[in-house]
């Protein structure tokens, strides 16, 4: 632990540390550098060093060669023999400066020329050097074409008397099958290294001892204002530990209001039908459950965390393969929290009640999930509410369905009548016939049976029946539009239908009846409103995507007005007349359609048909396809 001395001494001695940590590291950061440039140098300076002593070298040979052509004119009339004394008297003879000279051999190896006269005239073609046959070397690489460079170790230096590099530039000379050349020593590079080596280090001492007093020089100020600033930092660390102390004062009796607050949070909880949860994920354990579970499920809390009960075990059986397959998709898509469907539990004493949750993912710098935090809510009460609204709207469409029938049932009767009527007459004026006889009956018949298939399907309609079954998508709306033909041609509204014939729902086709009734309702309402003469259509699509049904039912009424088509779904929200409906059609088709796990949601929309422009209203059904 740190007293207030130990402070101080830190407060002077870290910057003192910080300089001569950073004057050691500038000091062999610049010897790094400076090292780097040196080798840098040295290797530019080879280069160029190289560079010169080749082309020296290149250009003695070609002025020699060409001094030596000159010749051959001069002494053409010269013997051969003769006149290669001449030439070899020549080339023994020349000296550049450092010792220069011309070594010359014949293509078998024998000496012409050379700064050693004793050399002359013998035959050096086995002389080895670093296990490599040299002069059978230069007589085989002279003989290229653009002549050759070569870099070795010479015998001997006549400067020295010692063994030297040495770079030479060899060539043929065509007219005598000779091979000559020259070198030039480089004992002048080493020299020129060594000079710039010594320079280095000498630069190199002298920016050493510049740094170092430097940073003294530095670390000397720093001392001094390090010492002046102490005293003034230990009384501003000392006046904000007063500070920090007091804060922590009042962050205590925040912090205690603030427990004082949740405990009284949770305490609403536990009186409420809202059940507040934390599960931990890692150990798949309840770690907190508030009290109020025993009001929906009749189980106490210490039961479920003793994992005596489990949550799971209390859903209701046909409901648990759709809780828990939102539960992993909602993990799969990395969600951050879902929302459950409503869905059953059972309580202890066998009661079903309906449950709403919501679920919050709590995830750890990793991302990966930690708890689940969220709370459940008993909405048994507001089921059983949608349930008696869900009969008042099927009641008040009652009105409208038998007023359909009304229409549908007058043509028939007639007709009926007609052929009672038309019986009776021929029996009285006894002009009856079998064929006139069989024509009515077969009419009365026929009318009959029409009135009998519209009863089944008004009863069909107004059951409740909550069974699943696979049924053709198609049937049911035509069996819907059947239903409403009455009030649709009396209205003079064109339907125009695109189906997939295909399409195979598994589900409550009752349900469904009501959902598309309501809605194809809701636009006949509003197209009888308009202009008798114009144009009225309600077009209906089904169309089967991957793993969904899409139905779509748009009309050319003009569309719902923006301040209110976001409210059309709401319960008892309606634009018509109190004598004309309840505002529930559409609510009750919301929910419906979500308990069927689908979405309906409604546009405006522009469209062209007939090449005729139209504005309407576009309800959407989207319903996931379903195994039987």
């Amino acid at each position: 632990m740190f007293n207030e001395n130990n402070i101080k001494k830190w407060i002077i001695s870290l910057p003192i540390l910080g300089v001569f940590s950073t004057s050691i590291i500038l000091v062999f950061s610049f010897i790094n550098q400076t090292n780097m440039s040196y080798k840098k140098d040295i290797e530019e300076l080879e280069i160029i060093y190289t560079h010169n002593a080749k082309k020296i070298a290149q250009d003695r040979i070609n002025n020699l060669i060409n001094i030596i052509n000159k010749d051959k004119t001069l002494f053409e009339n010269m013997p051969q023999n003769q006149y290669k004394k001449h030439i070899q008297s020549l080339l023994n003879s020349i000296r550049f400066e450092n010792n220069g000279y011309i070594f010359t051999y014949d293509f078998k190896g024998n000496t012409i020329s050379h700064i050693k006269p004793s050399l002359v005239g013998k035959n050096r073609w086995n002389l080895e050097k670093n296990g490599k046959k040299l002069v059978q070397q230069i007589v085989k690489d002279g003989q290229k074409e653009n002549g050759h460079f070569m870099q070795y170790t010479a015998t001997v230096n006549p400067n020295t008397n010692l063994p030297a590099k040495k770079i030479s530039y060899i060539k043929k000379l065509d007219n005598l099958d000779w091979i000559i050349g020259t070198g030039i020593y480089v004992e002048d590079l080493d020299r020129v290294i060594k000079d710039k080596e010594a320079k280095f280090n000498q630069e190199l001492d002298s920016t050493i001892k510049l740094t170092l007093q430097i940073a003294i020089a530095v670390t000397l100020i720093g001392i001094l204002v390090m010492i002046a600033l102490s005293n003034n930092i230990y009384t501003i660390i000392q006046r904000y530990k007063k500070i920090l102390a007091h804060k922590n004062e009042n962050l205590e009796a925040q912090v205690k209001e603030r427990t004082k607050e949740q405990d009284v949070l949770l305490s609403l909880f536990n009186e409420a039908d809202t059940v507040l949860f934390k599960w931990d994920f890692k150990t798949n354990k309840l770690v907190y459950v508030s009290s109020s579970i025993y009001q929906i499920l009749g189980f106490t809390e210490k039961e479920f965390l003793s994992a005596s009960i489990k949550y799971g075990d209390c859903i209701h059986r046909d409901d648990f393969d759709s809780y828990k397959t939102q539960y992993q998709t909602a993990i799969s898509q990395n969600n951050q929290y879902y929302e459950h469907k409503p869905y059953r539990v059972i309580t202890k004493n066998d009661e079903i009640k309906w449950i709403h949750d919501y679920t919050l993912f709590v995830k750890d710098e990793n991302e990966e999930i930690t708890y689940l935090v969220g709370y459940l809510t008993d909405i048994t009460l507001l089921k059983e509410h949608d349930k008696v609204m869900f009969e008042q709207s099927k009641m008040a469409s009652l009105g409208e369905m038998i007023g359909n029938i009304a229409h549908q049932w007058r043509q028939p009767l007639s007709t009926i009548t007609t052929a009672a009527s038309g019986l009776k007459l021929h029996k009285e004026l006894n002009i009856m016939t079998d064929e006139s006889f069989i024509s009515a009956i077969n009419g009365i018949m026929r009318n009959s049976n029409y009135l009998s298939e519209t009863i089944d399907d008004f009863k069909n309609y107004i059951k409740n029946d909550q069974s699943q079954e696979k049924f053709i998508l198609k049937d049911v709306l035509n069996k819907n539009l059947l239903l409403l033909e009455g009030n649709i041609k009396t209205n003079h509204i064109d339907i125009i239908k695109d189906f997939d014939n295909d399409i195979e729902f598994y589900g409550n086709q009752h349900e469904l009846m009501q959902v598309s009734m309501n809605i194809i309702n809701n636009s006949i309402d509003i197209l009888k409103t308009k202009n008798p003469t114009s144009d009225k259509f309600i077009f209906i699509t089904t169309q089967k995507l991957d793993n969904s049904i899409v139905i779509q039912m748009r009309d050319n009424a003009g569309g719902i007005p923006n301040d209110i088509i976001d409210k059309i779904f709401e319960p008892y929200f309606t634009t018509k007349h109190q004598s004309q409906g309840t505002g529930l059609g559409l609510y009750m088709a919301h929910n419906l359609i979500n308990s069927m796990n689908g979405d309906i949601f409604v546009t405006n929309l522009e469209y062209s048909h007939n090449d005729i422009k139209y504005t309407g209203a576009l309800f959407t059904i989207e319903l996931p396809l379903q195994k039987t």
